[in-house]
């Protein structure tokens, strides 16, 4: 009963279809001013990281939030085979935006990220999986490229 009471609060609820749906020139729009926001983000933590790589999740240990990661590809510092990386919990952001739930780490086992990383502190874990409105793989790495003078 409380499960049912719960779900119907959220479909009642003004938010659970904030997002709208827009022409396809309108949503267009948002997803490159989205795009934008990503890409000054992208910058902004480059700037802070001591090493910027793409890489897989090798295992997880969610508890002590310490992930192995085995690098793939550098593009800020050098990286070892294998690395240990902790993450600090990030605050679960629900919107129509990419961006706003830029630095929010979720990390899968065998995925692959794109890896920004302060001391042995993950920054942001960027899937190389996206959709839609979110800035692409191959534009994150060529604003990093380019932000690094390389």
């Amino acid at each position: 009963m409380v499960r049912l009471l719960m779900l119907l609060t959220l479909l009642a609820s003004d938010q659970t279809f904030a997002c709208g749906t827009f022409s396809a020139t309108e949503q267009r729009a948002r997803d490159k001013e989205d795009v934008e926001k990503q890409l000054v983000l992208v910058k902004q933590l480059a700037a802070k990281s001591d090493r910027v790589f793409v890489g897989r999740v090798e295992s997880v240990d969610n508890q002590l939030r310490r992930a192995t990661l085995i690098p793939r590809r550098a593009l800020i510092g050098s990286t070892e085979r294998q690395l240990s990386l902790s993450w600090q919990v990030g605050i679960v952001v629900v919107s129509c935006y990419a961006y706003t739930s830029f630095d929010y780490i979720n990390l899968e086992v065998g995925r692959e990220y794109v890896f920004y990383a302060a001391g042995s502190n993950i920054l942001r874990a960027g899937s190389t999986n996206r959709g839609p409105g979110e800035l692409s793989v191959r534009e994150e790495l060529r604003a990093i490229r380019r932000g690094n003078g390389t």
